[in-house]
């Protein structure tokens, strides 16, 4: 009788011991008889009470110290631990919820293949915290093309097969931002193909002191990684050319994005608007040689030119001569979207969002009643 899969789940914890035993616990109790787990907690430097913690629970966990280094310096060192068929990483202020890893072993096991799986988010802001709490709005399917425009589900939605994580490498720790982003942009980049485990629950708690808090030291990561989108589209990865067109959108979208909100840096934002003409030019090039394409990839094409149609009517005096040319292409391409107002333009475009999302709500959130604080 062969073993159950193991899933090395790495858990990289700083100054977290509060939180470190209910992740720990939510990952010990997706045991079952056809799976087993492994949970590698690499303590990056605590100066809390995290060696005492970890002390309680060592006949359950793996635990690593090592000097502070940063969240990227953990992981790969669990990385390196790691003995698993399969691995998840989890920040130690978050949890899974159950039945999480039956849910990507299942699709896994249907989808032989496939090289990733993805699961559903619930963002649950604790007490004190700004937000309101929201399901991720994770899309269904085209990962690949997404994730040119941003980072498409937060890395505890994640299972990889072993094989894909060594193939991947280890995190880039010259990031100190959106360091998951790119390694999934890494991943694609290499032809990785996920699948969706749409009951798969996980719960991503915000609080102050979490590393999203800090949304303009995001914007400089994400900034910095449009260089890396532009050369995965340049690659030969999507060799369909409405994929390819789709794909150069989505980048479009999110750079004309981040040249609105980088109000603190006109340079960063020029930028932005320079790359984002590149991808316009690109989507436009691949306009005269594609064909149409599947119906949800022209959806995923009017959606993303939808969204820079809207962002250009909002800064029409901050683009410059040749971003405005560039929103030009796209109006002549689509030009009801430019003709409608605001409103509408808006129904349009949640609409198509609609379309491309996972629907629904997983059974398992209706057992989630809010997590230590």
């Amino acid at each position: 009788m062969s073993s159950p899969p193991l899933v090395s789940v790495i858990v990289p914890t700083h100054n977290y011991a509060r939180f470190l035993p209910e992740a720990v616990h939510s990952v010990l109790r997706q045991r079952a008889g056809n799976i087993d787990v492994e949970v590698i907690v690499v303590d990056d430097g605590s100066t809390d009470n995290t060696q005492d913690v970890a002390r309680e629970m060592k006949r359950d966990i793996v635990y690593i110290r090592q000097e502070k280094s940063g969240v990227s310096t953990a992981r790969n060192t669990g990385i390196q631990k790691a003995r698993g068929d399969y691995v998840v990483f989890l920040d130690a202020d978050d949890v899974l919820m159950e039945g999480v890893l039956s849910a990507h072993l299942a699709m896994f096991a249907e989808h032989p293949h496939l090289d990733m799986s993805l699961c559903r988010c619930f963002d649950y802001h604790v007490p004190g915290s700004s937000g309101g709490n929201r399901l991720w709005p994770l899309v269904r399917g085209h990962w690949n093309i997404h994730i040119c425009c941003y980072n498409i589900a937060p890395i505890h939605c994640f299972m990889l097969r072993e094989k894909t994580v060594r193939q991947a490498g280890l995190f880039n720790t010259s990031l100190t931002g959106c360091e998951d982003y790119e390694y999934w942009l890494r991943c694609f980049s290499t032809g990785c193909r996920a699948g969706l485990a749409a009951e798969g629950l996980a719960i991503y708690r915000r609080h102050q002191t979490s590393a999203s808090a800090n949304r303009q030291h995001m914007l400089l990561h994400e900034v910095s990684l449009r260089n890396h989108v532009a050369g995965m589209l340049e690659s030969s990865r999507l060799t369909d050319p409405p994929e390819k067109l789709a794909g150069w959108l989505a980048l479009a979208s999110g750079c004309i994005n981040l040249a609105n909100h980088l109000t603190y840096s006109r340079a960063l934002a020029l930028k932005m608007q320079d790359m984002f003409v590149r991808a316009v030019q690109e989507s436009e090039r691949l306009q005269g040689i594609s064909k149409d394409g599947d119906a949800e990839l022209r959806c995923i094409q009017r959606y993303y030119s939808a969204r820079v149609i809207k962002v250009a009517k909002l800064i029409p005096d901050d683009l410059t001569a040749a971003a405005t040319e560039a929103v030009k292409l796209l109006v002549n391409r689509y030009p009801y979207f430019a003709e409608s107002s605001a409103e509408d333009l808006d129904n349009q475009i949640f609409a198509l969002s609609l379309h491309l999302r996972v629907t629904g709500i997983p059974d398992i959130l209706q057992q989630f009643d809010g997590l230590d604080s």
